[in-house]
């Protein structure tokens, strides 16, 4: 052992001589083998040392690049000396003790590992470098993955009695984007590691904001929206038999079956559609709606400054002060919330829940049709014709004209910290000139 760390520094020593002397001028073609490695504390270790002295190169000289380049390559060569499952696993053991300034993660099965690190290449666009590794037929390969190159922080492994399915579960972004999370789908076969499009849609990776939470060994995969100041949810549940997998969209079933008009708001009032409805009182300077159950709802608009004020007093006359930034309306009342809509343009509004008892808004969110159930509400959003598996299933009134549109229906029980967004399994075809959320 003591043998083997000498040979290793020895090494280590005479690449730090070759890098540093006679002002690199040389070295851009030399790309000199690394060490050969019997156990995974040993190649750890090389990676570390390679990677530090790329974390410390002065990107003001001028053989940056080409000092940057070599190191990457000595990475790259280092890696690929990976070349038992032995290895593989004693690597992985090593990594998890220390930290570094390179992430990898290991399949649940060893099967599939992949290391992303930081290249500091400044004439890429994106500067994040991957290598993966998978074992087929007992030996442990090296491949490029596809798109974007991101840092893969976790591969979750779905396994069918026929072959298995991974999901890599990482992080990237760009010199000009903020960043993003990603996961993809992955399996192996003759050809190599090759995509698999399991998500909905047949996609094979999916891109967000905000990073997956990932459930249940994968049978679960939460994708988080941002609603406001709370995060939303939306679920995908696994879908797998012996051979295949695929994820699809959580789904609720509700009675009745929609269609566009039962969108569209109560005429009388401007109101959702499942609201409860109040009598309306007009004055010159405001106007005041009173509800069955003795709450009352006091409008102030103040066109000067663009601000909207409401007073809600309950039925033992405490009054509350709900004040609002633009042209805002009260759309709805359901129990102790009211739903409050907040123009953002001429087809779409924000939707705002606000709790009467917290004094609080729940959540907003964008929507542009949208109706109220008794504990739920539910909402559309637009899907392109050719996502649909038949679109001649969806009937259309000669009505709608060119402006013919497919909306899929959503619904969400409002009343949850982070609401769950679930299909309804229900579609259907409208205008996409009548998008208003209520009139304001």
């Amino acid at each position: 052992m003591i043998d083997s760390r000498i040979h290793l520094l020895i090494l280590l020593g005479l690449f730090t001589f070759l890098l540093t002397n006679c002002g690199n001028h040389n070295l851009s073609n030399k790309t000199p083998a690394p060490p050969q490695f019997n156990h995974g504390r040993e190649l750890i270790a090389h990676l570390d040392y390679n990677l530090s002295l790329l974390k410390n190169l002065d990107a003001n000289d001028e053989e940056f690049n080409e000092n940057a380049v070599l190191i990457n390559e000595q990475i790259r060569k280092t890696i690929e000396q990976i070349q038992s499952k032995k290895l593989l696993k004693e690597v992985c053991k090593s990594y998890n003790i220390l930290e570094h300034d390179f992430v990898f993660t290991l399949s649940k099965d060893e099967k599939v590992g992949v290391f992303s690190w930081e290249s500091r290449m400044q004439r890429t666009l994106h500067s994040i470098r991957n290598i993966a590794l998978y074992i087929n037929d007992g030996k442990v390969i090296p491949t490029s993955l596809y798109g974007e190159s991101i840092a893969y922080q976790q591969i979750h492994t779905i396994k069918t009695s026929a072959k298995s399915f991974y999901l890599l579960q990482g992080q990237g972004g760009t010199n000009t984007t903020n960043g993003f999370f990603r996961m993809d789908a992955y399996t192996i076969n003759e050809h190599g590691m090759e995509l698999a499009k399991i998500f909905p849609n047949r996609q094979s990776s999916m891109v967000s904001p905000l990073d997956f939470n990932v459930e249940m060994d994968g049978s679960l995969i939460l994708i988080p929206e941002t609603w406001g100041t709370t995060l939303a949810y939306r679920p995908l549940e696994l879908h797998a038999d012996h051979q295949n997998v695929n994820y699809a969209e959580a789904t609720t079933t509700i009675d009745q079956q929609l269609s566009s008009e039962a969108f569209e708001a109560e005429s009388s009032n401007s109101f959702l559609q499942g609201s409860e409805m109040p009598k309306k009182i007009e004055r010159p300077t405001d106007e005041t709606l009173l509800f069955l159950d003795g709450y009352a709802v006091k409008t102030l608009h103040n066109e000067g400054n663009n601000q909207s004020l409401f007073k809600l007093t309950t039925p033992s006359a405490l009054e509350t002060e709900i004040p609002w930034e633009g042209k805002v309306s009260l759309v709805a009342k359901k129990n102790h919330f009211l739903f409050f809509s907040e123009e953002m343009g001429s087809s779409v509004g924000r939707l705002h829940l606000y709790d009467i008892d917290q004094k609080n808004v729940q959540w907003s969110r964008p929507m542009t049709k949208a109706l109220i159930l008794d504990d739920s509400i539910l909402f559309t959003e637009e899907i392109e014709a050719y996502l649909l598996s038949n679109p001649n299933e969806v009937s259309c009134s000669s009505s709608v004209g060119v402006n013919r549109a497919y909306y899929k229906v959503y619904s969400v029980t409002y009343g949850e910290k982070h609401p769950i967004v679930e299909f309804t399994n229900q579609i259907f075809c409208g205008s996409s000139s009548n998008n208003q959320l209520a009139k304001l």
